[in-house]
């Protein structure tokens, strides 16, 4: 009697848990600790000092952290702007959200993406040969582009390639990024809303302090 198989929900959670106890390790462990702090001590510096109300400010940092989330890289800046300015929004506070997507956090928030994508994703297609995610976006630049040319000579095309990096990698990877970019959306704003408010009535109370001397 064969021992039974632990469906691929079990599998992706444990993933899950897996892939968010090393990246704690990593963010605890490894990365100096006056770096983290000056880093967001900078950033903090910058957005307190935005010329906007604070729920603008806030909502278009939470923007940028969503959009950090998501797989489309290398336009991250570009979607937080025409979000933001669509929603009107602070722009600069969008486009300072994105840096939560950077060389250190990126494998971190592609690693959770992926398992979290995995548990309402259904992975069934032979889309992960056993192959890295960049040398499978390698392959779909040069399917795209050999499709390209095939369709220019009139040849016949070969979306195979394709399809399955959509589903087996992009799909996951969008969903889990939705999922992830609006939990993380959500804490930023409540962690950037009452620091730009407690920081302005500080510093409006400093300047009645003065006023009165």
């Amino acid at each position: 009697m064969k021992a039974p198989q632990p469906s691929n929900y079990a599998v992706s959670l444990s993933s899950f848990c897996f892939s968010l106890l090393i990246s704690a390790v990593i963010v605890w462990g490894i990365l100096p600790e006056k770096g983290w702090s000056r880093a967001i001590e900078y950033m903090m510096a910058r957005i307190k000092r935005l010329p906007d109300s604070p729920k603008n400010i806030s909502f278009g940092v939470a923007i940028g952290v969503f959009v950090s989330f998501s797989p489309f890289f290398g336009i991250h800046v570009l979607l937080a702007f025409i979000i933001a300015r669509f929603l009107r929004v602070n722009i600069l506070a969008a486009i300072l959200g994105t840096f939560m997507g950077n060389p250190i956090s990126f494998p971190i928030i592609a690693a959770l993406n992926f398992n979290v994508g995995d548990l309402f994703v259904d992975v069934s297609s032979e889309a992960r040969l056993g192959k890295s995610f960049l040398d499978q976006l390698v392959e779909v630049f040069y399917a795209l582009s050999k499709n390209l040319s095939m369709i220019l000579r009139g040849d016949r095309t070969d979306f195979s390639t394709i399809i399955d990096f959509f589903y087996g990698i992009f799909l996951p990877y969008l969903v889990g990024g939705i999922i992830l970019g609006l939990a993380a959306s959500i804490i930023s704003y409540f962690i950037v809303l009452p620091t730009i408010v407690t920081y302005r009535a500080r510093k409006l109370r400093k300047k009645l302090k003065r006023e009165n001397k």
